[in-house]
Order: structure tokens, then sequence, then C-alpha cells
């Protein structure tokens, strides 16, 4: 008996993992939300206006649409009216992460902001026209 909670302690000891924990804190580059999100990974993207309709789809023009979007999915009257989903999934979870950034740099700049989940490499995004509570 002896030896095997000698056998135990001693595997348990093999098996620990190490955890990184915030000691302290001490950057400027924090200090401005603003300019940190401006300033983050695609400050050099060049943005192009450009004219869009943000009238509501009709249950004809939905279909229509849809084919200009084939890797979605269409969710019809979710709580927050008709939406598209899209699972995107990367090689790990920094290009998940890296995907988010980038596009939350453009979707805030065209206040427009999807619906999202990230767990691991995978991103769950759904998107709709949350101030009319439709697709646009």
């Amino acid at each position: 008996m002896k030896l095997l909670i000698t056998l135990f302690i001693a595997l348990l000891s093999v098996c620990t993992a190490i955890y990184y924990k915030v000691e302290s804190e001490s950057c400027s580059t924090l200090s401005s939300k603003d300019e940190l999100f401006d300033n983050l990974i695609i400050s050099c993207a060049n943005y192009k206006s450009v004219p869009v309709d943000l009238n509501c789809l009709s249950d004809e023009q939905i279909p229509l649409f849809l084919k200009t979007v084939p890797d979605w999915t269409f969710l019809p009257n979710t709580t927050t009216g008709n939406a598209i989903f899209r699972s995107f999934e990367f090689e790990d979870f920094r290009t998940a992460f890296l995907f988010m950034t980038e596009s939350a740099q453009l979707a805030d700049k065209n206040e427009h902001h999807p619906n999202w989940s990230n767990l691991w490499s995978t991103v769950d995004v759904t998107l709709n026209t949350d101030d009319q509570s439709c697709l646009s």
C-alpha cells in the first residue's frame, strides 16, 4: 500500500501543469482603449467608404442574398430577427483571436457588431441588423 501511495505522489508531481498569472501591470499602451484599439493589428488598413442599403431584406430578397454568402446558414426569426450564422475553424487559438481582432476593427468602424463566441480554434459568428431586428 505504501508503494502505491508513493507511486501516486510521484505521478502527481510529474503531471502538474504550469499556469501563469498577472503579477503586476504597468503598460502605458493600455491607458487609452481607443488608441490601443485603433492602432492594433491593422492600423495600416486603408478604408474606402461605400454606400450601402440598410433596409431590411424582404422574404423574397433573402434567398437571393443567401446565394451571395454560401458558407453562411440562415437563422429565421431569432430573438433579434432574421440572422445568418457561420462557424470559422482556425489552426489554433492565436489565429482565431487574430481573426476576431481584425474583424472587430472593421465591425467597429462600420458600427455593425457581430454576436460571436470563441472556443479554442473556433469562432462562431451570428450577424443581423440588430437595431432593426432583420437582415439588411
